[in-house]
């Protein structure tokens, strides 16, 4: 499949698939562990389980590395889109199973657990450069005292600078949150019925 949206699937690439996967986090904690969050790939699948199977959102910016207004700024607007597009996982995956769910993922540019497990993580000191082939993405994440997390400054640069980070951000969680409103309502009756719904809420100048 050919992804329309290479600039998104950069900026986007952090909202990840649901699978029970082990029991990376206590749904009776409220931050991520220091183990979770000792290597990239760890830090990946804890933000996942974090999101999705668990749906909290308490320490979003836990994630993160973001220290000036812009970055902080951007880090709330990915939180928006990650709550539209955790539910559609979520939903995606307990309707449809998990194939599907991937298939859907992968039509706004996203990586599913899969992918993540088999994403190729270049370490070069405190900086690590993660590549998602199945979405043809890349993203950056940074060591902050013994945790990784997302360079939030490096988002912002893949992005086109913050206000086209920003504006993409608020237009892809606009567009895809009528899809899951269709999932929480039971509207789609096949995973390929997502996927078209998808396609049409994203298409027109982004095409």
């Amino acid at each position: 499949m050919t992804y329309r949206f290479s600039e998104l699937s950069r900026l986007c690439v952090m909202s990840l698939a649901t699978l029970p996967l082990l029991a990376l986090a206590d749904p009776s904690a409220t931050r991520f562990s220091p183990q979770e969050m000792a290597t990239p790939r760890g830090a990946l699948l804890a933000y996942d389980h974090w999101l999705v199977d668990l749906q909290n959102f308490d320490n979003y910016s836990t994630f993160y590395s973001a220290t000036t207004d812009q970055e902080k700024a951007c880090v709330q607007q990915c939180r928006k889109f990650d709550r539209v597009a955790a539910t559609i996982e979520r939903l995606s995956r307990q309707t449809f199973g998990a194939e599907s769910c991937t298939a859907i993922l992968h039509e706004f540019g996203e990586p599913d657990v899969p992918d993540l497990q088999a994403a190729v993580i270049t370490i070069n000191g405190t900086t690590a450069l993660v590549h998602f082939a199945a979405v043809q993405a890349d993203m950056q994440m940074v060591r902050v005292g013994d945790a990784w997390q997302v360079d939030t400054a490096s988002l912002l640069r893949s992005g086109g600078g913050f206000d086209n980070a920003m504006q993409s951000y608020s237009t892809l969680t606009a567009q895809l949150q009528p899809v899951a409103d269709g999932l929480q309502a039971g509207k789609y009756k096949t995973a390929q019925e997502v996927v078209h719904a998808i396609d049409q809420a994203t298409s027109g100048p982004q095409k």
